[in-house]
């Protein structure tokens, strides 16, 4: 299931900006929601869509959000996806996806998502 995973967001890695407006429209992640997972600003997000710089920091971590919506569009509808991603996890100690991606903490949202892959409700 997570092998093929992210073909269809498949943004080069050189395009943040892109890649923001992917996660917008085909998955309905909000601004806000992307500035929660990558530590930056709602306003730093219009910036990057709209096609300005990205820091390497939050282009680091909008990569890692691009990998863990991409293993959950394996097997969740994008609706199911923004819910996961805004919702308390379980795995994460009841906090959320969202909030741990951006303060760095990719390894446990990757250990909810194998979690939830295995069959585990989180």
């Amino acid at each position: 299931m997570i092998e093929n995973a992210g073909r269809e967001f498949a943004v080069p890695l050189d395009a943040p900006g892109q890649l923001a407006l992917v996660l917008r429209k085909q998955v309905g992640l909000t601004d806000n929601d992307i500035a929660r997972a990558t530590g930056a600003s709602q306003r730093s997000v219009r910036r990057w869509v709209a096609g300005g710089a990205v820091r390497a920091e939050h282009a680091d971590k909008l990569d890692d959000l691009r990998t863990i919506v991409a293993l959950l569009a394996a097997s969740l509808p994008a609706p199911v996806i923004v819910n996961w991603l805004r919702g308390r996890n379980s795995v994460l100690t009841h906090q959320r996806p969202l909030d741990r991606l951006g303060e760095g903490h990719f390894d446990q949202v990757l250990a909810a998502v194998e979690a939830l892959a295995n069959g585990e409700y989180a």
